[in-house]
């Protein structure tokens, strides 16, 4: 069997991954008050940790950075972030995990967030630009189709617009776990269930190549107090 022109895109996207040497640092958090924060809120966790880690760039200008290799490798520091936020979605029949981008997640309430990943989630697919993007884009013949991907990632601007600064994703509503993560982006949040006590477990996968492990560590530290300070205080708020 052949595989589908969404396999075939993100095959085409893991060649890319490849080349980034993702390493993973992890923190039991305890989030004992931002759970009972949310108790009288419905939103979701994709937004609550999007924002956080948004939080934590605008004082970490390392999580806002991206590596280029050509034409010479440099580092690239962005003034804000840009979060992929993976989302299920059926196209053509079949299920396929889109990102979605949003642009300086920081600036935006949470309310806002989780209506812009509840729209993600439900509205027709036509009707989210990224996901109406993606399709154009794996509609495209090869050799056009990687070329685009490929293009999308080199070029500062448009890898900013296309890709993001920064992932988050889990499966933890069906029950499992992400232990390990290949990805082209310079870091990837992934998260797993909340305990009864308000543990939780959540990872950052990074780029060696742009950060060292301590930093990261101290972001999980960072991400935690936001979580139970700020986060908490606007879900409280209303």
């Amino acid at each position: 069997m052949r595989p589908s022109i969404y396999r075939r895109a993100t095959i085409e996207v893991m060649r890319i991954a490849r080349q980034v040497p993702m390493v993973p640092a992890q923190r039991r958090m305890q989030l004992g008050a931002l759970v009972e924060a949310r108790k009288a809120a419905a939103l979701p966790w994709s937004a609550i940790f999007t924002k956080a880690y948004a939080l934590t760039a605008q004082e970490m200008p390392v999580l806002r950075r991206s590596y280029f290799r050509y034409p010479v490798p440099r580092f690239v520091d962005y003034p804000v972030s840009a979060a992929a936020i993976a989302v299920e979605r059926e196209l053509d029949g079949e299920s396929v995990v889109c990102p979605l981008i949003v642009t300086d997640p920081a600036s935006l309430s949470l309310r806002d967030l989780s209506q812009r990943i509840h729209q993600a989630k439900t509205a027709s697919v036509d009707e989210v630009a990224e996901f109406a993007r993606i399709r154009r884009i794996v509609a495209l013949p090869w050799p056009i189709r990687p070329l685009a991907l490929r293009l999308g990632y080199v070029i500062p601007p448009a890898r900013f617009e296309y890709y993001g600064t920064f992932g988050v994703t889990t499966v933890v509503a069906d029950g499992a776990e992400l232990l390990n993560l290949v990805s082209p982006l310079p870091t990837v949040v992934s998260y797993g269930p909340m305990r009864n006590s308000g543990e939780i477990d959540v990872r950052i996968m990074f780029d060696h190549r742009i950060v060292d492990a301590v930093p990261i560590a101290r972001a999980l530290v960072r991400i935690e107090q936001i979580l139970n300070g700020p986060i908490a205080d606007e879900i409280t708020r209303g």
